[in-house]
């Protein structure tokens, strides 16, 4: 259940990664233009609650960035335009996981009888690849059980 609300007070977030990182930047504007030159969206500044970058700065990497937008439709409408990043190296945008669902997610991924793993909401989803269906799941054990199906 703590999983759940912890993934829920996430629900307008993304992270965003591979966007060059400067000395004194304004994370707003670098997020605003990396929207609008790299996925051809553009978010109005007002849509963005808060961005800031996570983790330890001086990596060999440039930090991940969190954007918390104020409303759900500019969330949707950057993950929508997510394909234009298609064959640009170390750019992506995901959803905001928690760190049991990230694992989950990761560990699907790995997993020989699931085509494909996506998360929407939160939620991951698996595909398999016996039969094309198309499942919810909350822990390992449930993609485990999906081997049987």
């Amino acid at each position: 259940m703590c999983n759940a609300n912890e993934q829920y007070s996430r629900k307008y977030n993304l992270r965003v990664g591979g966007i060059k990182e400067e000395p004194g930047e304004d994370c707003y504007e670098a997020i605003s233009s990396f929207f609008s030159n790299e996925m051809g969206v553009t978010i109005d500044d007002a849509e963005i609650d808060r961005v800031h970058r996570v983790g330890k700065a001086g990596g060999s990497s440039p930090r991940q960035m969190i954007v918390k937008f104020k409303g759900y439709r500019a969330k949707q409408a950057v993950l929508k335009s997510r394909r234009e990043l298609k064959g640009k190296k170390g750019l992506y945008v995901r959803e905001d996981l928690t760190a049991k669902n990230l694992d989950l997610f990761r560990y699907a991924r790995v997993v020989e009888f699931i085509s494909s793993v996506w998360s929407s909401d939160g939620k991951i989803f698996v595909k398999l690849k016996v039969d094309s269906s198309i499942r919810v799941v909350c822990c390992k054990d449930d993609v485990l059980n999906l081997q049987f199906v």
